[in-house]
């Protein structure tokens, strides 16, 4: 993350989760953790083409236009539809898409 956008992605990320922010143990770090009872999931995606490695937050949504309205509500812009998620960019210009699964169980 690039300095200047680091405390802009850590406040979007911290108010839209509402999950426990915190710095981490070095200052390049902040740890976001939610609360135990919160399904997360970690998915690990081959691409096509070599890259380097990084990641991408894909957001599960039961309904991606009221996702969407959520994520604008704390800063995020809308960038395009895809046939079965949304593409957003964060305040501080990250990308993640809105996926439409199920948040419980990721089907």
């Amino acid at each position: 993350m690039a300095p200047d956008a680091f405390d802009a992605e850590v406040a979007f990320w911290t108010e839209l989760t509402g999950w426990e922010s915190a710095p981490g143990e070095r200052e390049e770090f902040h740890v976001l953790r939610p609360s135990l009872d919160l399904p997360v999931h970690l998915i690990v995606q081959r691409l096509t083409a070599p890259r380097p490695a990084s990641a991408h937050l894909d957001v599960a949504c039961s309904d991606l236009d009221a996702g969407r309205r959520w994520h604008e509500g704390h800063g995020a812009v809308f960038v395009r539809r895809g046939p079965a998620w949304l593409v957003m960019r964060d305040p501080a210009g990250g990308v993640h898409c809105l996926t439409r699964r199920d948040p419980e169980t990721g089907e």
